[in-house]
């Protein structure tokens, strides 16, 4: 079993497997995490963020050396599940509490979390209707989970034959050019052609895509088939912006 020596002291110098990270130079940081990641996104050149910046507006950042930081203007939102704002201290600081507090103790599903009642509460107040609360990682884990239930909704209305005869339904109807996040089922409502696809085939042959947009055509095929589980869409389309 290899061994990782970590060494450090309270001036914020360490060094792993003989590594002296606090000596290193923005280029080398990125450059040595570069050969550790994949490449999934690229991120700008010769630029670590080290905190936040004077105003909640600002990010503060390193470039070149670790030593010469400056503030810039925060223009990312990120996206999904991680656009909490720009330092928003009603988000942050429950989160910090409820980090640090004994009732945040990770308990999986052995034991309930006792802010789960009070926040599953609010939940349910927001949305009405006598729904319930199930939680989840992030948005591609939330979308498999809902593509599970109108599968097991569907057959639970119509009959659930044995495996090898379900042939290619049920289906699901999904925009084009759509984008539900990185998980496999997710991946299989890509239209084909998609680079997202790339290598990750086969796929499960249950999507009907139809132009995103287009009442016309969704009422099409709702009113001319019986094999529908769901309707997938995207109140704003696109993974990079809006189409």
């Amino acid at each position: 079993m290899p061994k990782v020596n970590i060494e450090g002291d309270l001036n914020g110098c360490f060094t792993v497997n003989g590594v002296d990270f606090s000596r290193l130079t923005v280029e080398n940081w990125q450059a040595v995490l570069a050969t550790l990641t994949a490449p999934i996104y690229q991120p700008m050149d010769g630029w670590v963020p080290v905190g936040r910046g004077s105003e909640p507006w600002l990010l503060r950042v390193a470039h070149k050396t670790f030593d010469n930081v400056r503030d810039i203007i925060d223009c990312q939102t990120m996206y999904s599940t991680a656009n909490a704002g720009h330092g928003n201290m009603d988000i942050l600081l429950p989160v910090a509490l409820q980090t640090l507090h004994e009732s945040g103790a990770r308990t999986g599903n052995a034991l309930p979390n006792i802010l789960q009642l009070p926040a599953f509460f609010a939940l349910t107040g927001l949305v009405g209707g006598g729904y319930r609360v199930m939680t989840k990682l992030g948005g591609g884990e939330a979308v498999e989970t809902a593509i599970k239930l109108a599968r097991t909704f569907f057959w639970a209305l119509h009959g659930e034959p044995a495996e090898e005869h379900m042939g290619h339904g049920p289906y699901l109807v999904v925009a084009k050019s759509c984008f539900h996040g990185r998980p496999l089922g997710v991946t299989s409502t890509f239209e084909r052609g998609d680079p997202s696809r790339d290598g990750f085939g086969p796929f499960a042959d249950a999507t009907i895509w139809v132009p995103f947009n287009d009442i016309g055509a969704l009422y099409n095929v709702l009113h001319t088939r019986t094999d529908i589980a769901a309707v997938l869409l995207e109140p704003i389309q696109g993974e990079g912006g809006i189409n």
